[in-house]
């Protein structure tokens, strides 16, 4: 049911008029991150730790939170972020029944996620138009595809410097690229999914599936 939507910045007035979203500074880069909330399995500390390194390196970036526990009513992740000191840099939205609209606020969307059985929210993000970066897990070379985009899955329970440096370093190569490159990576991205991910094309893999199963004409039970 998801429905995407590729909006030009000139529309975010009426997105923010819609969501009660302020985006902040169009000078920024805004990240955004979208999980339940899940410190363990969703990484959503270790999202954090990698966004008050790229801050130290610039501050033209600014990051989205959302998802079902991440809004000022959850303690420990308001204390983890005032830990950090980046709470002015952290919009935390909680749950949002608006992703396409919340997509079309960021640059970039990112998934830091330890487990997952395949990351939807970047699927989503991408046919909204946005660059992405993900965590080797939930199979993102079908859907990523640059290897400088896929960050290993953290080994340790906090975040190590190494694994932080990834996350920030494949920021930085998005946020490095030129207005061309980062448009032609864009219209990449949405007619990616757009092509692999429709659902004419994931209903015909579903037939050649239980096609396969069928021997002389007689369903396998």
């Amino acid at each position: 049911d998801f429905k995407p939507m590729d909006v030009s910045s000139a529309a975010h007035s009426q997105l923010e008029e819609q969501t009660i979203i302020s985006r902040p500074d169009n000078d920024k880069t805004v990240i955004g991150h979208s999980a339940r909330f899940n410190p363990f399995a969703k990484n959503q500390f270790g999202f954090l730790l990698a966004a008050k390194r790229l801050l130290e390196i610039r501050q033209d970036v600014h990051f989205l939170m959302v998802g079902n526990g991440i809004d000022s009513e959850n303690k420990l992740l308001e204390q983890y972020i005032c830990y950090l000191g980046i709470g002015k840099h952290v919009s935390r939205l909680g749950q949002r029944e608006d992703m396409p609209i919340v997509y079309n606020l960021a640059d970039i969307w990112s998934s830091v996620s330890r487990t997952e059985a395949f990351a939807n929210a970047i699927l989503e993000a991408m046919s909204c138009g946005k660059l992405v970066t993900s965590t080797a897990t939930g199979m993102p070379e079908l859907s990523v595809r640059d290897a400088n985009l896929i960050i290993p899955v953290p080994e340790t329970a906090a975040p190590d410097e190494c694994w932080i440096e990834r996350q920030v370093r494949a920021w930085l190569y998005l946020m490095g690229m030129s207005p061309l490159e980062k448009e032609k990576l864009q219209r990449s991205n949405r007619q990616w999914v757009s092509n692999n991910f429709n659902a004419a094309h994931q209903y015909g893999k579903y037939y050649g599936l239980y096609d396969s199963l069928l021997v002389g004409g007689e369903e396998l039970v």
